[in-house]
């Protein structure tokens, strides 16, 4: 992903800090869930209780780290949760943006 707007920075002495692009970050994980929405519940299901699948991608120009893991929602296990995680490139603060689908599963 790459987009043409750079990111916003402010200065502080002599130390400049990046700011994760909420907007583009938010359209990131909005597209990484839809691709993930459309696997097969199969292989949904075959990433519950692992670490979550990691990636690096640009936004704005900036390094951003998205983060997708998959869990139940319940003890009924009717329907599974798909997180995707934002963390944007600011080592000052924690950037951070959350955003889940979730999936019901289907009876035969």
């Amino acid at each position: 992903m790459c987009c043409r707007r750079r990111a916003k920075r402010t200065r502080l002495s002599s130390v400049v800090k990046h700011h994760m692009e909420r907007a583009s970050a938010y359209a990131a994980l909005a597209t990484e869930l839809e691709q993930w929405r459309l696997r097969p519940l199969v292989e949904l299901e075959s990433r519950i209780g692992l670490p979550p699948v990691a990636c690096d991608v640009r936004i704005a120009g900036e390094a951003v780290t998205l983060e997708v893991s998959v869990t139940w929602t319940d003890a009924s296990r009717e329907r599974l949760k798909v997180e995707a995680v934002a963390f944007g490139p600011s080592h000052w603060d924690m950037e951070r943006l959350v955003e889940r689908i979730i999936v019901p599963i289907q009876s035969p």
